[in-house]
């Protein structure tokens, strides 16, 4: 781990302006806080591998829809079946089955299906029980919508009950944090 912090801490200049969030994604920043700070390191080392993954565009957010709504149940219910969560334990993103990497996959989907990469949105949060949790929410006209390796159904970021503790901005490189 402390050779990741190591390489993140070196290649952050090239990513992100901002301080690192070097700390495991269960370590809380500082909550109540909103502003820009640069994204988890286990995703800027997957960005600077998968750099067509990590690309913003479009509209920051897309039309609710049943349409829409039929896209997201649809790949949320086909990567959570296809997919066995095991937990990498080093917060590497898409390089294992763990939450992180179902987000990812949600979102490459999603866009392959024509919903806008900026409206798509990385997030890390804290469950219930204190643990760290990687979703993707989908910014639309009626509010956020969270996919999510923990559950079947799509909920309104509001009734997930976590705690967000950081966002991707329509710019997927940059990140809000709470």
């Amino acid at each position: 781990m402390r050779l990741l912090v190591l390489i993140g801490t070196v290649l952050l200049g090239a990513l992100a302006a901002g301080p690192t969030w070097a700390a495991p994604m269960d370590a809380a920043p500082e909550l109540g806080k909103v502003g820009k700070r640069a994204a988890p390191l286990g995703y800027q080392l997957y960005c600077l591998k998968n750099k067509e993954q990590c690309k913003g565009g479009g509209a920051q957010q897309v039309r609710h829809s049943g349409q829409l709504l039929g896209k997201l149940k649809r790949v949320n219910s086909s990567v959570n079946s296809s997919m066995r969560f095991k937990s990498d334990k080093t917060d590497i993103w898409g390089k294992g089955s763990d939450c992180e990497d179902y987000a990812l996959a949600k979102r490459k989907l999603l866009i392959r299906e024509g919903v806008s990469p900026s409206a798509l949105r990385m997030a890390v949060v804290r469950n219930s029980k204190g643990q760290g949790h990687a979703v993707l929410i989908v910014k639309t006209d009626r509010g956020e919508m969270v996919l999510d390796s923990a559950r079947k159904t799509i909920l309104p970021r509001q009734e997930t009950g976590y705690t967000f503790l950081a966002v991707a901005t329509s710019n997927p490189r940059t990140w809000s944090k709470f």
